[in-house]
């Protein structure tokens, strides 16, 4: 009843409502969060091993739509604070602090503004500028309050700064594991075969997982990609692409 609100077609959503249904079955029996926290009983594993190909494949699906998941969150803290950090260094050795915020505040506000009306605003760009604007706001509102006691307000604000960045490291560990935890769950139940093929092509083909990895890295994914020629193959496209000239 609540599919039919949405898709007209009477087949589709008998499909689409048989395969949900599915979905959260699978959800339920294989317990997605402990096999990513690397707590998978050999009860799951033995599931797993003798599971059909459509469930297989629907399983590493939902093992790796958390991954990206947290992944995404990763990838936008990260450019979030690089973003903050080219508008902090301008803080440094300025003597009205509170002015060069609003300075930045201001300029934020106007870009947003500006690129909203060119429709040339990703959705990952305004998180990322509203973002730093929140983050500049309750700085100029805790120097106003005289939260930074001791210290310059510099250094209140760089303390902030470093908090989140130490935040972000740990998000980056917590995700590192559950991608080490997926490959290695895989990798048992079904060997290097065709279902870590599956995997190890999903994480290259996806954006936010070949960026994840060429940023923060991934031991697994290296060893199992050069494993399964996976390495090679991209070496072939690229040096095809070169020879057509197409970039």
């Amino acid at each position: 009843n609540l599919l039919t609100q949405y898709i007209r077609n009477e087949k589709v959503v008998e499909e689409f409502a048989a395969y949900y249904d599915l979905y959260n079955k699978y959800k339920r029996d294989y317990k997605i969060d402990e096999i990513l926290e690397g707590r998978t009983a050999e009860n799951i594993i033995d599931k797993a091993k003798n599971a059909e190909f459509d469930e297989r494949l629907s399983l590493i699906g939902m093992l790796l739509d958390k991954v990206f998941s947290a992944m995404e969150e990763v990838l936008l803290t990260s450019d979030y604070l690089k973003s903050l950090m080219l508008a902090l260094k301008s803080l440094k050795d300025v003597e009205d602090v509170l002015a060069v915020i609003q300075t930045h505040i201001d300029g934020r506000k106007k870009l947003l503004t500006n690129m909203e009306k060119a429709n040339s605003l990703s959705a990952q760009d305004k998180k990322i500028h509203k973002m730093v604007i929140r983050f500049l706001q309750e700085m100029k509102r805790d120097i106003e309050e005289k939260k930074y006691s001791d210290m310059s307000q510099f250094e209140y604000i760089k303390k902030s700064f470093d908090a989140q960045v130490d935040h972000m490291k740990t998000n980056v560990k917590t995700t590192g594991n559950m991608l080490h935890n997926l490959f290695e769950f895989v990798a048992e139940s079904y060997g290097e075969n065709k279902e870590l093929l599956i995997l190890t092509t999903e994480l290259t083909a996806s954006r936010v997982g070949s960026r994840y990895i060429a940023i923060f890295g991934s031991d697994d994914y290296s060893r199992y990609s050069q494993s399964l020629m996976i390495s090679k193959r991209q070496d072939d496209l690229r040096e095809t692409i070169v020879k057509l000239e197409l970039v």
